[in-house]
């Protein structure tokens, strides 16, 4: 699933630090054309992250123009992707790496597409102002593995800077109204390009009718038993709707609502001691590592046989229709 949500400058800060509550995998990645205009490649110094959330060059050669409320610079917006559960406990239970790569391709594809499509600023020629495309972003990336509850949960925050460079050489603050009325939309691009990376890797896809799909082979009491994050949001949502407090609001906006009214503390701890915790809690649910890696495979195998003699059956059809001809 993919949410956004506005940053501001003050709360930008903290995607910088690598606490053990989100235990980033490193210090960010960046990524767009706007980065690469400005000389940004690779992990992320702190210094140019800082000054690029208050609208400013790295080298101090320009400054945005004002994008927020009361002259307040509004940092930017997040963008945030994340794995079904399926595949948080393949990458961070399993220590499946194939399978965090396949996301991260997944994150990196579902940008370029958003900064392709979506990159704007405003421009005013003889007193009217119009948006402009600008197809040029400066995006950041950081990869996190937890949820505040400590279950796994593979997931990526990107926050896209508030500046893009207009063809007329200006940076300018970005027109961000396309980010949201285009959300569904780069969710459906992630979890496409997920889905394809996955089955490359001879997994075994199961997908509703929402486009939401999990890796076959994985109980289902593992993934809910892993799920505490998703447990609190429903008990909050059904909370909500017998309180009758927002009786008007739409399902996504109730978990919207539900999402932020149910947070709890970040916690400090060891991932170490975490990891060691999702095996135990495994072993729990019945199943060891080895259990848990041997069912994926047996169903990721009859999946490819049963598609294999589907193959086989409609070159068979195909040649007793050619005999008959």
């Amino acid at each position: 699933m993919v949410s956004i949500t506005g940053v501001s400058a003050g709360q930008a800060s903290h995607y910088f630090v690598k606490d053990s509550y989100y235990a980033a995998k490193e210090i960010g990645q960046w990524q767009g054309k706007g980065a690469e205009q400005l000389g940004l490649q690779g992990k992320i110094s702190k210094e140019d992250f800082e000054k690029l959330i208050h609208g400013k060059a790295p080298d101090d050669s320009f400054e945005t123009q004002n994008g927020g409320e009361g002259h307040n610079h509004r940092a930017g917006v997040d963008l945030t992707f994340s794995g079904p559960k399926s595949v948080s406990v393949l990458s961070e239970i399993l220590g499946e790496d194939r399978v965090r790569e396949a996301h991260e391709r997944a994150v990196s594809e579902s940008l370029h597409y958003v900064e392709k499509h979506f990159a704007q600023a405003r421009q005013t020629e003889n007193g009217i102002t119009e948006k402009v495309d600008t197809d040029n972003l400066i995006i950041t990336k950081f990869e996190h593995n937890t949820s505040r509850e400590l279950d796994p949960q593979l997931h990526t925050h990107t926050v896209i800077m508030n500046m893009t460079q207009r063809d007329d050489g200006e940076w300018r603050a970005m027109s961000n109204e396309k980010l949201f009325e285009h959300k569904m939309l780069i969710g459906q691009i992630y979890r496409n390009e997920f889905a394809v990376n996955l089955r490359e890797l001879g997994y075994s896809i199961q997908s509703d009718h929402k486009g939401l799909f999990e890796i076959q082979g994985i109980d289902q009491k593992i993934l809910d038993h892993f799920s505490q994050r998703s447990e609190q949001i429903d008990a909050k949502i059904r909370e909500l709707k017998e309180s009758g407090v927002c009786q008007n609001a739409s399902d996504q906006k109730l978990r919207e609502i539900a999402t932020l009214g149910s947070r709890v503390a970040k916690q400090d701890v060891d991932l170490n001691i975490v990891r060691e915790r999702w095996t135990e809690r495994l072993q729990e649910q019945g199943y060891t590592k080895e259990q848990l890696q041997q069912s994926i495979e047996q169903v990721s195998e009859q999946s490819r046989q049963v598609e294999l003699n589907r193959t086989e059956s409609k070159m068979n059809e195909y040649d007793v229709v050619r005999q008959n001809l």
